[in-house]
């Protein structure tokens, strides 16, 4: 199955250099995959395309610094997890999938940090019972700038009203100033992974009325 990357302005589509950047992680040429990423942020930045300009540039940091932790396990160190890396989760029991949130930016900025999906391909082993995997970027989503009282949740419900309904949605979430309430409702902006096309598709929050993200300190 093929990589499937966001394409959020024509740019997108005219620059060879961020595709091409996806695809090398999946060669586990990540060096090859950092340099065509920086050269997609310098083209989407002289082409006046901010949002993908910071999506390039931030991809490519994350890919430095994961290849950074990938050289530091093997001699045996340990590596602190940068304050931007907001969160991250496998999206199944083996983690054949992973989700994770990058936000460097502070409040008051344009964007609020990007969200990466990630396929797995192999472990790297340090000693017996000991590895990090290596995945591929398969997508790559740039989060809207956030409110003071807003963050990301990525363990939602689409009805909350429904004990069955699995929670597979990412939501943008006001949080409740009522802190005894089970859920958070105030939701401006929902996603969700789709793994057959190996991306993370934004939903319309109107075909989501009862979606919820549960409140863990109420």
């Amino acid at each position: 199955m093929s990589c499937a990357t966001s394409s959020s302005t024509q740019a997108q589509m005219d620059n060879p250099f961020f595709d091409q950047g996806l695809f090398k992680t999946s060669q586990e040429d990540f060096e090859g995959a950092m340099d065509d990423l920086r050269r997609a942020s310098h083209w989407y930045f002289n082409n006046n395309d901010l949002e993908n300009t910071y999506k390039a540039s931030l991809l490519a940091e994350y890919l430095y610094y994961q290849q950074f932790r990938r050289d530091v396990y093997v001699r045996g160190e340990d590596i602190y997890t940068p304050f931007w890396n907001k969160f991250g989760r496998c999206l199944d029991s083996k983690c054949q999938y992973s989700l994770s949130w990058l936000n460097p930016s502070p409040l008051g900025s344009n964007f609020g940090g990007i969200l990466v999906l990630e396929k797995f391909i192999r472990y790297l082993e340090r000693s017996p019972g000991s590895a990090i995997p290596i995945n591929q970027v398969t997508d790559v989503v740039v989060m809207p700038a956030l409110e003071p009282d807003e963050t990301l949740f990525d363990n939602c419900l689409g009805d909350r009203n429904n004990s069955n309904s699995p929670m597979d949605l990412i939501a943008l979430v006001s949080l409740e100033k009522d802190i005894t309430k089970a859920f958070h409702t105030n939701i401006r902006k929902l996603w969700r992974v789709d793994g057959d096309s190996q991306t993370i598709e934004e939903l319309n929050v109107n075909d989501y009325p009862n979606a919820g993200c549960e409140n863990y300190f109420p």
